[in-house]
């Protein structure tokens, strides 16, 4: 529908029920972005993330996606994994970055 703003000469919309102002495609994310994005917003939490969370954000699990890398890390004691979870240690969360880019490399 068209009408007319009061005293105005200029039409304004005031539904938009036959226009196409939302383009409905939906943006695929790649595989990297994703676990960048999990990985980001997760590991900076106190209890971290469930291994099964993991799974079902990306589709596989985290030991398939980053087993080696997370054992170093482990090792080295910037990252834990016991009961299910995963989350940095207090050594860990000060050096958060590099936890983060070293699971990504």
């Amino acid at each position: 529908d068209i009408i007319y703003a009061l005293g105005g000469t200029e039409p304004q919309i005031t539904s938009c029920e036959n226009t196409n102002l939302f383009n409905n495609d939906k943006e695929e994310i790649k595989e990297e972005d994703k676990l960048c994005f999990f990985l980001m917003t997760n590991l900076r939490l106190k209890e971290g993330f469930t291994l099964a969370s993991f799974k079902n954000y990306i589709g596989k699990s985290f030991d398939e996606v980053l087993g080696n890398k997370a054992a170093k890390l482990i090792k080295t004691g910037l990252l834990e994994k016991k009961s299910g979870r995963v989350h940095v240690t207090d050594k860990g969360m000060l050096l958060l970055d590099k936890v983060t880019v070293d699971l990504m490399d």
